[in-house]
């Protein structure tokens, strides 16, 4: 009950004098504080359904589906979890051809192909995934040869390869 009148008070909360990042800020806290109490996860469920209801446009949507999908499994809820991946897989997607939305984060475009692939990876779609895989692959590629780097040598090539993997 604790975290279904949590999901209340964040949603009336928005309405308020805070800052859009100051309450997205005190959602995360307190989504990270009903992950480790809410033993039952309905509550927390639906705090991670509000959260993505409010902020479909800031980069922690993606771990947010992800524990979406995750915690569907966990209460049995197969079917949901399958859809919840699907959508964090158009997200994903929405996000890669937005390049407005990525500003200011840590996320690059061959980053969220690499999320889009496993996101439909986890729903069982594996045309898509190796679709968005073979995406990431790309664009690494192309971000090391931008970055001047050789073969053999770590970060985007190591990416690269994990998406090539995949």
């Amino acid at each position: 009950e604790y975290a279904l009148a949590q999901a209340y008070y964040f949603r009336a909360l928005k309405r308020s004098f805070l800052e859009p990042d100051i309450h997205n800020r005190l959602l995360t806290a307190s989504l990270g504080v009903l992950a480790s109490q809410d033993d039952a996860k309905i509550g927390y469920k639906t705090m991670l359904q509000v959260a993505i209801d409010m902020y479909p446009d800031r980069t922690e949507i993606f771990d947010r589906f992800t524990e979406l999908a995750k915690v569907e499994a966990e209460l049995g809820q197969k079917a949901e979890a399958v859809q919840t991946n699907i959508k964090l897989a158009a997200v994903a997607e929405h996000f890669r051809k937005s390049p407005a939305l990525l500003k200011s984060t840590e996320f690059v475009p061959a980053d969220l192909f690499e999320l889009e692939g496993q996101a439909y990876e986890d729903a069982g779609n594996l045309k898509n995934s190796k679709v968005a895989f073979a995406g990431g692959v790309r664009e690494y590629a192309r971000m090391a040869q931008d970055a001047g780097l050789k073969e053999g040598e770590r970060g985007y090539l190591l990416e690269r390869a994990y998406c090539l993997w995949r």
